[in-house]
């Protein structure tokens, strides 16, 4: 089954409800899958990162951290380096997903990059 859900949501029904604290779950054994451009990978970790002040809009709608890389033109861009993206002077709450074998997943209609230890990822839409 196929569902469009956000992050948040997907972590309501994991019965994960702090976002203060930088934490990772494992979701290993959960067969919780992510689309991928290489088709439906599984998704390892929840990972609740640091929350941060400033944060980007894209176009698509997505709100990411600074530093968080989506693909644009075959290269991976951070948002403070898009042309495209808009600062937002607010507070966000950040989370993200591992999915080994693979260097990104799709949300938001971005190619979004890959959560690595201690990296700047963002709260997405993301199918499972």
């Amino acid at each position: 089954m196929k569902i469009k859900t956000t992050l948040r949501n997907l972590a309501s029904q994991l019965n994960i409800d702090d976002f203060e604290t930088p934490c990772e779950y494992d979701l290993s054994d959960l067969g919780i899958k992510i689309n991928t451009p290489n088709g439906y990978k599984d998704m390892t970790n929840f990972v609740v990162k640091n929350a941060v002040d400033t944060h980007y809009m894209l176009p698509s709608g997505l709100k990411t951290t600074s530093v968080h890389k989506t693909l644009v033109n075959n290269e991976w861009i951070k948002s403070k380096d898009r042309k495209d993206a808009i600062k937002v002077e607010q507070r966000m709450q950040v989370v993200d997903v591992s999915v080994p074998d693979v260097e990104c997943y799709l949300a938001g209609n971005e190619v979004n990059h890959n959560t690595t230890p201690g990296g700047e990822m963002i709260a997405s839409l993301v199918r499972v």
